[in-house]
């Protein structure tokens, strides 16, 4: 069992839909299940130690679109498999194999540190096709979310950065819900148009 595996305190909550498995709705309108789908269980809690290395998983494991939010985000120094190397490897491999990345960040401000380099990881993801979209201020974009095929959603504290990877003590909430999804993509689609 990995690493990701054992850390994860798995939760079986009343807000689970019937059935084990939610299908994803792609653009052609069939249901599907992702890879994400069939493996994990269908709550959990990732522990800190393991959730940037989860979350590579889910990205990896998405058949249609990852969706992401974050105050802060930066690309890795050096591509060395560390858990913050891997996450930014599964994003930025998305867009070649056909799965569409979305990332929501914003606008970077002097006044708030963190989004300083948000401008320069938004370049180097959108070198690989990954759209990125700024939330304009006078309301700061703090939420780290990400929405995988639609259906598999985490919310959390940790920005797509290698100190949250590394270093903090960082926890996300992991769980199947369209519900959810739709209402959090719809957020950050309102919130990018100003």
């Amino acid at each position: 069992m990995g690493i990701a595996r054992r850390n994860r305190l798995q939760i079986r909550a009343g807000m689970v839909h019937s059935g084990v498995h939610h299908p994803a709705q792609h653009t052609t309108g069939k249901p599907t299940k992702t890879r994400a789908a069939m493996d994990t269980p269908l709550n959990t809690i990732t522990m800190p130690d393991s959730w940037a290395a989860t979350l590579a998983e889910d990205i990896r494991a998405a058949g249609a679109s990852v969706v992401l939010s974050a105050l802060s985000m930066q690309p890795p120094r050096h591509n060395n498999g560390t858990p913050h190397s891997d996450l930014w490897q599964a994003i930025i491999a998305a867009p070649p194999r056909g799965v569409s990345a979305t990332i929501y960040l914003p606008v970077p401000a002097l006044a708030h540190p963190a989004t300083l380099y948000n401008t320069s990881a938004a370049q180097a993801a959108h070198a690989h096709g990954v759209q990125v979209h700024f939330v304009p201020m006078p309301r700061l974009l703090h939420a780290k979310t990400a929405i995988i095929d639609g259906i598999l959603v985490w919310i959390g504290s940790g920005n797509l950065t290698a100190a949250a990877a590394h270093h903090n003590h960082e926890a996300f909430c992991r769980f199947w819900s369209p519900e959810i999804a739709a209402r959090l993509l719809m957020r950050w689609e309102q919130a990018a148009r100003g």
